[in-house]
């Protein structure tokens, strides 16, 4: 399932003393079964992008294409049917969930869409699996999940009604190196086995550099940057709009212009030793 943005503006409290630019006439394009990233800090746009690939919100102006569906501000037909093609994984747990248990949580979903399968149980340990759960996380509570198991559930639960899409808004967030590892080698399996669009919405630039996806930079609602892990190669321009490069590149810059400069970048940070071991010391 395609993406394209023509043009499209967003505008809200129109007309009032709060009136604020969101979106200011942006157009890019997402091709199916890819990964991308939109970075920016807060308030850079990053988060509505999602939401209107989800229908959840519509344009000022211009048109958003989600395959077959069009938001352009007026209403769209069979917008469940969209959000059954689009999931979105929220960063807040007071928005992502509903129930109070796991198993009901998972459920909830087929019983919204009205999908029809008679293997709702297999498809609910199915989820879990997949996200590196056991079955044992039915009957907890959502309320008793750590930080990393919630944004699991909140993927298993997305991932249980099969969306083309799959949207992450701030995935890394209060999670730990081991726990953003974890995470994205998930969404790449996810990807890579399952054919899925992975968008991930984030500030943290060190997390998208490991998710190692189709970038683009935000800064007051424009699209100011775009590429790939090159982009962050370049701190001078990331400061430009608040950004910071990934701490793998900013010792790297330090050892280009300190002892080698023809140092090269790693993405890894097992590899990145052996390089200073073998063109440094």
């Amino acid at each position: 399932m395609e993406v394209e943005f023509s043009n499209v503006s967003l505008l809200i409290n129109r007309n009032t003393y709060a009136e604020k630019l969101i979106l200011d006439n942006i157009s890019f394009e997402l091709l199916s079964g890819k990964k991308y990233s939109f970075v920016g800090n807060s308030n850079s746009g990053k988060t509505i992008i999602g939401e209107l690939i989800n229908g959840t919100i519509k344009p000022t102006k211009g048109n958003v294409r989600i395959g077959d569906f069009i938001n352009n501000g007026k209403k769209i037909e069979n917008v469940n049917n969209l959000r059954f093609d689009v999931g979105i994984v929220y960063k807040n747990k007071e928005e992502m969930f509903f129930n109070k248990r796991v198993k009901d949580e998972l459920e909830f979903a087929i019983k919204y869409f009205k999908y029809k399968t008679n293997k709702k149980n297999i498809r609910t340990i199915d989820a879990l699996k997949i996200v590196g759960l056991s079955e044992e996380y039915l009957n907890k509570k959502i309320d008793d999940l750590s930080l990393s198991e919630l944004k699991k559930v909140g993927i298993a639960s997305v991932l249980i009604y099969n969306p083309k899409i799959i949207i992450m808004d701030e995935p890394s967030l209060h999670l730990n190196n081991r726990e953003k590892n974890d995470l994205i080698r998930i969404l790449n399996f996810i990807n890579e086995k399952y054919n899925k669009t992975i968008i991930i919405m984030s500030r943290d630039t060190d997390f998208v550099y490991k998710f190692n996806s189709n970038i683009f930079i935000l800064n007051n609602g424009k699209i100011v940057m775009k590429g790939d892990n090159n982009i962050f190669y370049n701190e001078k321009e990331l400061e430009k709009y608040n950004l910071y490069s990934p701490e793998i590149i900013q010792f790297s810059n330090i050892v280009k212009e300190k002892y080698n400069k023809n140092f090269k970048y790693y993405n890894d940070i097992k590899d990145l030793i052996k390089g200073v071991c073998n063109d440094v010391l």
